[in-house]
């Protein structure tokens, strides 16, 4: 293994603190200190300087909130082309819940608010969710939940397809679900006897991943029932937009290679289950 450069260990050594300093403070103290008018983020409705480097080559994370590019696009497709925010009562479920959003979505007076994760503790910038949940095998009634909210999820479950089955069950009749997965491939590649975290890495780019998606997700969630409709983001966000509120993925070298739509979900209204 390459050894790391001793300036650039210094550098990451000094980020990492920086960040976890910055995560500690108060928002509204955050506020203040990041305060631009270059950025706006939609979540926590900052004005900053700028985003902040998530991995090597993103410059996608809200310093005052701590969401990402995926998360905001939810946030704006929600506001602006569903009956989210309207008066009507939802009940949501959120699986393995971002801070940012759980945050947003626990303010909305509207919402009865559920997330769950086969992993409920606390990590990184996941809160603990409410529940131990395997989206495989989600023990909650039928019609029960008018949305669902999922990103970066799917891409690490061996049987996504069942995961997607789930989905539509516990929907009722008329709910959707929002879905954002990488899109890093021509079609959807998988080999589920890859299992050491190395290879994983070394073949789907995260020791967690057990695929790599393709455009032709969209035919397996339809399997699963589902009306499919796909977002990306300059159908959101206008194109002066795109980099003030953070929704690309800014800095990525070789943005030909990655998309990251979000996909609708719709169990029609008709539908009995």
């Amino acid at each position: 293994m390459r050894a790391m450069n001793p300036v650039s260990e210094r550098i990451t050594l000094r980020r990492r603190i920086i960040y976890k300093v910055i995560r500690t403070l108060p928002q509204p103290i955050k506020k203040l200190l990041l305060f631009g008018h270059r950025h706006f983020c939609p979540i926590c409705q900052s004005r900053i300087r700028r985003f902040w480097r998530f991995v090597p080559h993103f410059d996608t994370w809200c310093p005052v909130c701590g969401s990402l590019e995926r998360q905001r696009l939810v946030w704006i497709f929600l506001q602006q082309l569903t009956d989210f925010l309207s008066p009507r009562p939802k009940k949501l479920l959120h699986i393995a819940p971002e801070k940012a959003l759980e945050k947003r979505f626990k303010q909305c007076a509207n919402v009865q608010y559920l997330s769950g994760d086969l992993n409920p503790y606390l990590r990184g910038d996941l809160s603990p969710a409410m529940l131990r949940m395997d989206i495989t095998d989600i023990r909650q009634p039928h019609n029960s939940f008018d949305v669902i909210i999922c990103n970066h999820v799917l891409m690490g479950i061996p049987n996504d397809r069942r995961a997607m089955q789930e989905f539509y069950r516990i929907l009722k009749p008329g709910g959707f679900a929002v879905l954002t997965e990488p899109i890093t491939t021509g079609k959807t590649f998988e080999d589920l006897t890859v299992v050491s975290p190395a290879e994983r890495e070394r073949v789907f780019g995260h020791h967690e991943y057990v695929r790599q998606y393709g455009l032709d997700i969209t035919d397996r969630l339809k399997e699963a029932g589902f009306s499919v409709r796909t977002f990306e983001e300059r159908e959101l966000v206008q194109e002066d937009d795109l980099l003030r509120l953070g929704v690309l993925q800014c800095g990525f070298e070789d943005t030909a290679s990655l998309s990251q739509p979000l996909f609708c979900c719709e169990k029609r209204a008709d539908t009995y289950t």
